[in-house]
């Protein structure tokens, strides 16, 4: 038995040897037959900068609402415009009807619903309500550094609110239901309650409504350290009646008509940095910075040249795989409250505005090419999706062209899918923030490895 085992000894140390390769670069040759197929694995160091990005799209029926002022991010204040959907035909009961008596308006709200808050839950703000004076353009793209003075004059206070995060007014029995979703409701005059009740002209069409009421700016007036993240607002407009025929006793129905801020209509996150985050931010060569809403976007340059120049031809036309390897900067000195974004996305900086005003995602056919990165919580970076083809047509180019190609720049985003499996990609609006190590970083550089095949 231990004669039998020695030839197999051997050749096993035969193979091993065989594997051994003096060069710098990972290289694996794979034998079949007469055929050598070597698979190289190349790291090229990108160069990074960050962009102080004053606007992003904007159009959206989500919306932020607050200011906060973080230690290394800087201040980010969120204030929104936004129209709303009438409501088709709505017939409120009249005296005329037979069947209802003790016919009056109610209250007269706008209500901004939450499910998310980032912050301190007990920071005092106040929102302040004002009357848009102007109609947008529902064709035309909108972004967060909008000027909302060619829309608002704020002259007319529609009304406003002193609020929480964690509103102490309502009940811990009502707070802690499944079903309540925390709101701030801001009380509108008595005057707008009764136009919204008695004219029946506005509820023939949406250009009757919005000509009647253009819509709404929010605006927090006072107070630091809470953002809201708004899912829902609407404008509600409760009233009552007295039924005298569906019942046998008279009985008092309330009512509530709900005009949305949806797809229908155009609302816009107007977003700023109170305090210039080119003085707030202490930049350094170690690290990027990447923060949301409209924040600080890294940029990076593919260095092309030397891909060219290091690659072979035959390298060049089998590129199996290329990833951008972005690696979180860890501080353990951080005191504030933001989050790594979940996705980052990697997109060439020409096609910034283009890409969100046409949710072209991932619109490859036309030449926009975009790689999605998720965030490792073990790891602490990020995973990008190959961009292995996007490398092997560009590599192909005239090499005069091919630099106007190598600019792009990190966006934090919001990814959804629906039920049919359709990703939808959206400016991240949540105040987030991360650090990321740079193409300068002395420990792990910010880099992209190309895997590619020679025979």
């Amino acid at each position: 038995m231990k004669l039998k085992i020695l030839p197999l000894i051997v050749v096993v140390c035969c193979i091993l040897s065989s594997c051994e390769d003096p060069a710098n670069d990972l290289e694996m040759l794979v034998q079949p037959s007469k055929d050598k197929v070597a698979v190289t694995i190349d790291s090229f160091l990108v160069h990074t900068s960050t962009l102080f990005v004053d606007s992003t799209y904007a159009r959206s029926t989500k919306f932020i609402l607050g200011t906060y002022t973080d230690p290394v991010f800087g201040t980010v204040k969120g204030d929104f415009m936004s129209q709303f959907k009438y409501v088709k035909n709505y017939a409120f009961p009249t005296p005329n009807d037979s069947t209802a008596k003790d016919i009056a308006a109610d209250s007269l709200f706008v209500v901004l619903y939450y499910k998310n808050f980032m912050g301190d839950s007990l920071s005092t703000q106040e929102v302040t309500i004002y009357k848009l004076n102007e109609l947008f353009d529902f064709e035309k793209n909108y972004y967060s550094n909008i000027d909302v003075s060619k829309f608002c004059d704020k002259q007319t206070i529609l009304g406003s609110k002193v609020y929480t995060a964690a509103d102490q007014t309502i009940p811990d029995s009502i707070r802690y239901d499944s079903d309540y979703v925390p709101r701030v409701k801001v009380l509108l005059s008595n005057e707008l309650r009764d136009e919204f009740f008695s004219r029946q002209d506005i509820y023939t069409s949406q250009s009757s409504f919005v000509n009647f009421f253009k819509g709404i700016y929010a605006t927090n007036q006072y107070g630091n350290g809470t953002v809201l993240l708004i899912d829902s607002a609407n404008i509600e407009l409760a009233y009552h009646y007295t039924d005298t025929v569906t019942y046998d006793n008279d009985s008092t129905i309330r009512k509530t008509v709900i005009y949305p801020s949806n797809k229908e209509v155009t609302g816009v996150n107007c977003i700023s940095h109170p305090n210039n985050l080119r003085t707030e931010i202490s930049l350094n060569d170690s690290v990027e910075y990447v923060s949301s809403p409209a924040g600080l976007f890294p940029k990076i340059t593919i260095p092309f040249d030397r891909i060219l120049s290091k690659m072979s031809k035959e390298q060049l036309l089998n590129i199996n795989n290329a990833q951008l390897i972005v690696e979180e900067a860890i501080f353990d000195d951080y005191k504030g409250e933001y989050e790594a974004p979940s996705y980052l996305l990697l997109l060439r900086e020409k096609d910034l505005n283009k890409f969100f005003a046409q949710s072209l995602y991932p619109a490859t056919s036309i030449g926009i090419y975009s790689f999605l990165g998720t965030y490792d919580s073990d790891e602490n970076k990020y995973s990008f999706a190959s961009m292995a083809n996007y490398l092997q047509s560009v590599l192909q180019k005239d090499e005069t062209t091919i630099g106007e190609l190598n600019d792009f720049v990190l966006v934090p985003v919001k990814v959804s899918t629906d039920s049919n499996s359709n990703t939808t990609i959206k400016p991240l609006f949540s105040p987030k923030g991360v650090r990321l190590r740079s193409g300068k970083n002395t420990k792990s550089s910010m880099r992209l490895e190309i895997t590619s095949s020679k025979f």
